[in-house]
């Protein structure tokens, strides 16, 4: 089981995703993975696309949100359990 989440394709319309651990790619081909902060412009510009066009900056194309590792856990635990069985008397 992957502790990613699916490929998501970007809009272009602002941060959707502040605070995760993302994987992103870029319209230039770069790839970077980390905390989105969503805050200003430490993050805004790629995000939004009007706002990096203006810029001339690459934009965030698609990304994909981490999964916690809690519950990525408890994934593998539930793939273990086995249908609960009758217990004769």
């Amino acid at each position: 089981m992957s502790e990613w989440g699916p490929w998501i394709e970007h809009d272009g319309k602002g941060c959707p995703c502040a605070g995760a651990y993302v994987q992103a790619k870029f319209s230039n081909g770069i790839a970077l993975e980390g905390v989105v902060s969503g805050v200003g412009n430490q993050d805004h510009g790629q995000w939004d696309w009007q706002w990096a066009e203006k810029r001339c900056m690459a934009r965030i194309i698609r990304y994909r949100i981490r999964k916690p590792r809690g519950l990525t856990i408890l994934e593998e635990i539930a793939r273990g359990v086995k249908e609960p069985q009758e217990v004769g008397a």
